[in-house]
């Protein structure tokens, strides 16, 4: 393919996330820094050695730059324009142009996902480390890594979808900038939850095959919403909290009903039948709430609350593996 050899000093600019895109380039000799930049400093989302290809995302999908490329010592590269490239695409069956297309779209939309976790919810920290303000972050950071690690390097394999662990390894270290233990520690929780499995493919390398992807998805997105509601100083749902939750949800399931709205007092006396505790429940109730996204309402003799059991069930389950990571102490 045709191209213009360029070198880049160390420090200088290749290009700037929100430039249009009019080239890509081909990494022959050195390095470069991939980073989004934000007030707070800059994040590095990758290291690119020789061999590698930069800016092709927004080359296919004709949208600007996501993402700020720098070289982090003297480098030289391959600039190859679209003029170039659409030479080469007459030689290629337009199937496969449409694969690349839709490859580098989803990898835009992960990498803004990313964006949105380090910048939206989260403008208090440019490092975000365990004991930082919002205690779940760096799980779901680290959920949301080995997802751009799919979309950039996942490949099917049969009917499972697979990444190399240490290719999700590095972009989690590149992004957290922690101790692989604390990756390797959070991988082997998302593992227990059957959502992915840690095996070999057929080169002998570990992969992480997504068991549960729907679960794997719903989990990160969930994380996502409600993470930020809890703070180091709340760091998550108390026992009577989850409890009173759990009852919930139950009962709209036995209910039988697309949705239901509960009584506060009907189902604390029908928990405590049981031997609950629900002395403060309708004073928990109000932080529940505000924590999970429950509608409240006022019925005639106490506060109501609105539980659709299809998509309570779901976030009842997320709950519970918060739990476990809150109590692990892996966020």
């Amino acid at each position: 393919m045709a191209g213009q050899n360029k070198v880049f000093r160390e420090g200088d600019m290749v290009f700037r996330q929100g430039d249009p895109a009019d080239c890509m380039y081909l990494v022959r000799k050195g390095s470069l820094r991939v980073l989004i930049e934000k007030e707070e400093g800059e994040v590095t989302l990758a290291t690119l050695d020789a061999g590698a290809i930069v800016g092709e995302m927004a080359f296919f999908d004709n949208k600007p730059r996501s993402a700020t490329v720098k070289a982090t010592q003297s480098t030289e590269v391959t600039q190859i324009t679209k003029n170039d490239f659409d030479k080469l695409l007459t030689q290629i069956p337009k199937w496969m142009v449409t694969m690349m297309q839709s490859l580098s779209g989803r990898l835009r939309t992960t990498n803004e996902r990313l964006q949105k976790l380090e910048s939206g919810n989260t403008a208090a920290s440019a490092a975000i480390l365990p004991n930082q303000k919002y205690p779940f972050q760096i799980f779901q950071k680290t959920l949301r890594s080995i997802l751009l690690s799919h979309a950039k390097d996942g490949e099917k394999e049969g009917r499972e979808h697979v990444v190399r662990l240490d290719a999700c390894k590095e972009l989690w270290f590149e992004i957290v900038n922690e101790d692989a233990a604390l990756f390797e520690r959070i991988v082997a929780k998302v593992t227990s939850f059957g959502l992915i499995a840690i095996k070999k493919n057929p080169l002998k390398q570990d992969v992480i095959s997504f068991t549960n992807r729907g679960g794997f998805a719903q989990l990160t997105e969930i994380l996502g919403r409600l993470g930020p509601k809890f703070t180091a100083s709340t760091p998550f749902l108390e026992q009577g909290q989850v409890e009173l939750f759990q009852a919930l949800v139950d009962e709209g399931v036995q209910s039988g009903y697309e949705a239901i709205n509960i009584s506060i007092l009907d189902i604390s006396a029908a928990q405590k039948r049981k031997g609950k505790d629900t002395s403060n429940w309708s004073t928990a109730l109000v932080e529940l709430a505000k924590r999970l996204d429950l509608k409240l309402s006022k019925g005639p003799n106490s506060m109501l609350v609105k539980i659709v059991p299809k998509e309570h069930k779901v976030l009842r389950t997320i709950v519970d593996q918060m739990a476990e990571v809150a109590r692990d102490h892996l966020h």
